[in-house]
């Protein structure tokens, strides 16, 4: 629907400010670090320019370190909780102090592959990337075990999963500050609950206390998990770097890059649950797997991860969860007793999720399984406009309204479609 393409580039345009997107007005009023990058690949398909624009604004959030914050907070707005002054991040600009699943260096390939040659600034992209990545491996891997950890449940993008239900029992509810105004402007039964965000920002305060050292918030914090999601997607940033290293010629960084793959894809052995059969939550603090086939226990396919067994496996979960949904790709097991078609990642669809799983599954070469996550992306947000997140059950758009990934993921998509 070509008005659909115009209107999506419009809601895009209107989260508009100052050469950043925000996901959408009100609810979210920042620029959002995966966020960001969706939406810039959205925009790459009829303003380049403005996209590497859109690339520029989110490294100008980048650490000294190399972390790429959540939130970069360009300017003030009192509507968002935590907002810049509970995190306290010390730098220019005002950034929250945690990260969030590392997708860029796989959008900048692709814009690569889409006719990006720039190379001043791809020199320059690279650089801002390999450092990126340098900081998971040193901060988020101290051990070497193979394992990406992420010390809070916002940095998996996946705020309230089931994944994190077991993890989050085992901190004690206690009184801490809390002023969220997301639950007043969306409906709370769709929303994280108040036990949620309390030891969200229990989270948050003990990681001030340690000084956000990574050593010792691996060691000490209360929240220490390998996401699947997340480990997924650094496996599958890291073949892509090394793919723009021999683009530009970098043979420097070849090895370690080699290597950053060869460990993350081993460790992703650790994550495969033998008596669930299925990628899973794995608690480093607990050691503990968990149990639960999420949306992200699918993105093995985008890594390119797992055994001939193992992607059997994974192959008849799929099969599964599609006979329970009339769209897809639910974020939960719909067989799950934990699983809510309206709240937030306990069942609803992302379009984002959609777009790496269809092509984690071309990548496998499970051509059918893409096009139909590909067909039925589009026709959800024909059928229901641009939300964040649908029923997968009825379809029904729930959430932010005029939300900019949503537009970014229908741009890329139609765009594709035309060009097979």
């Amino acid at each position: 629907m070509t008005d659909n393409i115009e209107k999506a580039r419009k809601i895009i345009k209107n989260n508009n400010i100052d050469n950043y997107t925000i996901p959408c007005k009100k609810l979210y009023p920042f620029q959002w670090n995966w966020d960001s990058a969706f939406s810039a690949l959205g925009i790459y398909t009829y303003d380049k320019d403005r996209a590497l624009l859109e690339l520029d604004m989110l490294f100008k959030g980048q650490w000294k370190n190399g972390m790429i914050p959540q939130i970069i907070f360009h300017r003030d707005d009192p509507g968002y909780f935590p907002g810049p002054d509970i995190w306290d991040s010390k730098t220019n600009p005002k950034t929250s102090c945690i990260t969030q699943p590392p997708v860029v260096a796989s959008i900048v390939w692709k814009m690569v592959l889409l006719g990006l040659r720039k190379k001043e600034k791809m020199e320059e992209y690279f650089k801002k990337l390999f450092k990126y990545h340098q900081w998971f491996v040193n901060n988020r891997d101290p051990y070497k075990q193979g394992l990406i950890s992420i010390y809070h449940p916002w940095e998996s993008g996946r705020d309230n999963s089931p994944d994190w239900d077991n993890t989050l029992n085992n901190i004690a509810l206690k009184p801490v500050f809390i002023d969220r105004k997301d639950d007043i402007l969306i409906d709370e039964k769709m929303r994280p609950t108040n036990n949620d965000y309390n030891k969200y920002m229990q989270i948050v305060y003990k990681c001030k206390e340690l000084d956000w050292d990574n050593l010792l918030i691996y060691d000490k914090g209360l929240f220490n998990v390998c996401d699947p999601g997340v480990q997924f997607i650094f496996v599958r940033a890291c073949k892509d770097l090394y793919k723009l290293a021999i683009f530009l010629k970098k043979d420097e960084y070849l090895n370690t890059i080699e290597n950053w793959i060869d460990r993350y894809s081993d460790g992703c052995d650790k994550l495969w649950n033998s008596e669930f059969n299925s990628y899973t939550t794995y608690d480093i603090k607990e050691n503990k797997l968990c149990y639960g086939v999420s949306c992200a226990s699918l993105l093995y396919a985008y890594a390119d991860v797992g055994s001939i067994e193992q992607r059997k496996y994974m192959k008849e979960h799929s099969n599964r969860i599609l006979r329970h949904c009339n769209y897809l790709f639910p974020s939960w097991d719909p067989s799950s007793n934990k699983f809510d078609k309206k709240k937030y990642w306990r069942g609803p669809i992302w379009c984002i999720i959609n777009y790496l799983l269809l092509n984690g599954f071309n990548n496998i070469g499970d051509t059918y399984l893409a096009d139909k996550i590909r067909e039925n992306t589009i026709k959800l947000i024909d059928r229901n406009g641009f939300f964040e997140y649908y029923d997968p059950i009825n379809g029904k758009g729930y959430g932010g309204n005029n939300f900019t990934w949503t537009a970014a993921i229908y741009l890329i998509l139609k765009e594709e479609t035309l060009n097979q």
